[in-house]
């Protein structure tokens, strides 16, 4: 648990240090193309986007129906999915690096290879 916990820490202190991130959420209009061309633009600005996928979105949807539409989002919109935790994911572009041209996952992997677990 307490393992866990330090990761989530090393990952909110990446996003915080990095860029500030711009936050969108989804509603019961669900991904329309307005929202779409937002992302697109927000993510010329910012290095990552935190999306929160809201209570009138998910409704009635199973798991597996959200997570191929989170997939479809992150098509549409030319990015990568970078983290989803709960109802919140974060995103960025997918031709960006990020921390010295290293990839979140490549960040990621070399904090966890310092860490003595």
């Amino acid at each position: 648990m307490a393992e866990n916990k330090n990761n989530e820490g090393d990952e909110k202190d990446f996003f915080k240090k990095e860029n500030k991130k711009s936050k969108i959420q989804i509603g019961k209009n669900g991904i329309t193309q307005s929202l779409i061309e937002e992302i697109r633009r927000q993510l010329k600005t910012h290095e990552f986007v935190e999306v929160k996928l809201l209570k009138s979105f998910r409704q009635g949807m199973v798991k597996n129906g959200m997570i191929s539409k989170i997939e479809e989002l992150a098509s549409k919109t030319d990015s990568k999915i970078l983290s989803l935790k709960g109802f919140t994911l974060v995103i960025t572009a997918k031709n960006k690096k990020t921390r010295n041209n290293k990839s979140f996952t490549e960040h990621n992997n070399n904090i966890y290879k310092h860490k003595k677990i």
